[in-house]
């Protein structure tokens, strides 16, 4: 075994302190063998700030999601729109409130489609009325009347 080998071996089992102590001691000869510690030293030292990089990342990552889980335990979301709302006592009052105003809810389109209907069913509610009190000519005759009933439709 070399003394190479020797101090690869004892760099591996040496504390950051003993490293950089010996790092520090080495700098200034010029031997070869030197040089290849000096070389082994640094890729050590380049390693373990890299580690630390990710270890630092990791643990910033790992906060991140331990509030989040925070966060969905203690509260409840509109599957819809997103809007959060806190896991207390008033939390499905909440929600039902939410989801008779929530602009995203599939309700919405029930609504907007059961309002288009009852403004058709009152345009044809006057239009009948019209047709009953004789305000159109020929409103007598079937064929006319459904004509009148089907413009009127069209007029909004």
């Amino acid at each position: 075994m070399s003394n190479l080998d020797d101090a690869i071996k004892w760099l591996k089992n040496a504390t950051p302190g003993e490293v950089k102590e010996a790092y520090e001691r080495l700098r200034a000869p010029s031997c070869e063998e030197c040089a290849a510690l000096r070389a082994a030293l640094e890729v050590e030292r380049r390693g373990r700030d890299e580690a630390m990089e990710r270890i630092e990342t990791f643990v910033y990552a790992n906060k991140s999601l331990h509030a989040e889980l925070e966060t969905l335990r203690t509260t409840t979301y509109c599957a819809y729109c997103g809007d959060k709302f806190p896991l207390d006592d008033d939390a499905a009052s909440a929600v039902g409130v939410h989801i008779a105003t929530c602009p995203k809810h599939p309700m919405r389109i029930s609504e907007r489609e059961r309002d288009a209907a009852l403004a058709r069913v009152a345009k044809l509610e006057e239009a009948l009325r019209k047709i009953e009190n004789g305000e159109y000519d020929n409103a007598h005759d079937p064929k006319c009347a459904a004509k009148i009933a089907c413009a009127a439709l069209k007029e909004g």
